[in-house]
C-alpha cells in the first residue's frame, strides 16, 4: 500500500502565451467571457475551443490536493473538498445538495447505480446521488497517512484499498465478497472485474478473487497508473508504459516513457496518454493499437491538474494554461489561464464537457 505525500503548491499569476508543439501556438480563449478562440481540430467538423458553461463559488476554505476529486453522473456534477461533498447541476451549476462533514474523502467515483466514496481513514460508502446520504458504509479504519484511492465499480461491484488489500463488496447493500491479493493497489476495472497492481506483477482478478491471468514483469514503480481504452488495458509506471492482450495478459507492446515518481493513463479517442504530474511533468500521447509515439510535450509550472480525455481534445495543465490539445498531433486549440484565481486540483470529463475544481467549479464545453 502506498503512503500519502503531501505536497504544497502555490499558483502564481503568468503572462504569454501557451506553447504549442513545432512552432504552433494555441490561441486562448478570453478568461473574461469564456468566448471560444479554437482552431479546426484534425478530424472534427467545427473549431475546438473552451466554451464557459458556468461558474460555482464551492465557499471552501482550503484544498488539499490529495483529497479533491470530481465525478459526473447523468445531468449532475460531484466534488469532494475540505467541507464534505457537493452536487452541482452540470446544466448551469445551482448547488443540488452539500453534505458536510467533518471527515475527510479519499477518492470518489460514480455510475448509474449511484456515489461511490472511501474516507481517508479506508472506510467505502454507497451514497445516494439525490441526496448525498450514505446508503451503507463498511471496512476497518486504517492509516490515514495511506492512499486508498481510487473506488472502482463494475455492473455488481465496488472495489477499493483496504486496510487488508483490495476488498470487493456488492453493490447492493454492500456485503464484502473477498479481498485480493496481499499487499496490492486497485487500478482499474475491466470487463465485470479488476485489475491490480502488486509485487507479483499486474493481475486481473474476477470478483470473487479468482485469477484470469497475471502479467509478471508489468510495469513498476511508487505509483502505477492504468486505464482501459478501446477493451485494452494500458500500464503504466516508472519510465516504462504497456498495452496488454485482455485475453491472455500477454504484452502488445512497450515503450519508455518519461515518468519517474506518479504516472497516470487517460484513454480517448484510440490514444493513452501517459502523465507525469510532478518532475519532469510531462504528457505523452500513444496509439492504443500499434503502441505509436504520436507526441510527447515537457511541461512547466508546479504540480498540474489530472489530463482529462474527451470526445474533441485531450485537457492538460501546462505552465499555469490549461490546454485542449488535438489526440493525435498535440497541437493546442485553445487555452485559458489557470493561475492563483483559478487554481484547478480535480478534474472530471465527459463528452465534450470539462470540469475542474478548487475553490471554484469551471464548467467548459469543448
Amino acid at each position: 500500500m502506498r503512503r500519502r505525500t503531501y505536497v504544497a503548491t502555490v499558483g502564481s499569476v503568468l503572462a504569454g502565451g501557451c506553447l504549442g508543439l513545432g512552432g504552433k501556438d494555441g490561441r486562448g480563449t478570453d478568461d473574461r467571457t469564456g468566448t471560444p478562440a479554437g482552431t479546426e481540430a484534425s478530424g472534427g467538423d467545427r473549431p475546438v475551443g473552451f466554451e464557459r458553461q458556468w461558474t460555482t463559488e464551492l465557499g471552501i476554505d482550503s484544498l488539499d490536493m490529495a483529497h479533491v476529486s470530481a465525478a459526473v453522473r447523468d445531468d449532475t456534477v460531484y466534488t469532494t473538498h475540505d467541507r464534505g461533498m457537493s452536487a452541482l447541476s452540470l446544466a448551469d451549476g445551482d448547488e443540488r445538495w452539500a453534505n458536510p462533514t467533518q471527515r475527510t474523502f479519499d477518492a470518489l467515483t460514480a455510475d448509474e447505480d449511484g456515489l461511490y466514496a472511501i474516507w481517508t481513514t479506508g472506510e467505502v460508502l454507497a451514497v445516494d446521488p439525490d441526496t448525498g446520504k450514505a446508503r451503507w458504509e463498511r471496512g476497518e479504519s486504517g492509516d490515514e497517512n495511506t492512499i486508498y484511492g481510487p473506488v472502482v465499480t463494475t455492473a455488481d461491484h465496488v472495489a477499493a484499498n483496504g486496510s487488508d488489500g483490495v476488498v470487493v463488496y456488492e453493490k447492493t447493500g454492500g456485503q464484502r465478497l473477498t479481498a485480493l491479493d496481499e499487499s496490492p493497489t486497485l487500478l482499474a476495472a475491466h470487463d465485470g472485474g479488476f485489475l491490480v497492481y502488486s509485487r507479483a506483477g499486474l493481475t486481473r482478478y474476477e470478483p470473487d478473487g479468482t485469477v484470469d491471468w497475471r502479467l509478471d514483469d508489468a510495469p513498476s514503480g511508487f505509483a502505477v497508473g492504468a486505464a482501459v481504452g478501446d477493451g485494452t488495458p494500458v500500464v503504466a509506471g516508472e519510465r516504462s508504459v504497456v498495452a496488454v492482450d485482455p485475453a491472455d495478459g500477454t504484452k502488445r507492446w512497450e515503450r519508455t516513457v518519461e515518468t519517474d515518481f506518479n504516472a497516470s493513463v487517460t484513454t480517448a479517442g484510440g490514444v493513452a496518454f501517459v502523465s507525469e504530474r510532478f518532475d519532469p511533468t510531462t504528457v505523452s500521447a500513444f496509439e492504443i493499437d500499434s503502441g505509436t509515439r504520436l507526441w510527447t510535450e515537457n511541461r512547466d509550472g508546479e504540480v498540474p491538474f489530472p489530463t482529462v480525455g474527451l470526445d474533441s481534445a485531450v485537457v492538460v495543465e501546462d505552465d499555469e494554461r490549461a490546454q485542449a490539445r488535438d489526440h493525435r498531433t498535440g497541437e493546442v486549440l485553445d487555452s485559458f489561464g489557470t493561475g492563483f484565481n483559478k487554481f484547478i486540483m480535480g478534474t472530471v470529463g465527459r463528452g465534450r464537457t470539462f470540469v475542474g475544481v478548487g475553490r471554484t467549479v469551471y464548467c467548459y464545453h469543448v
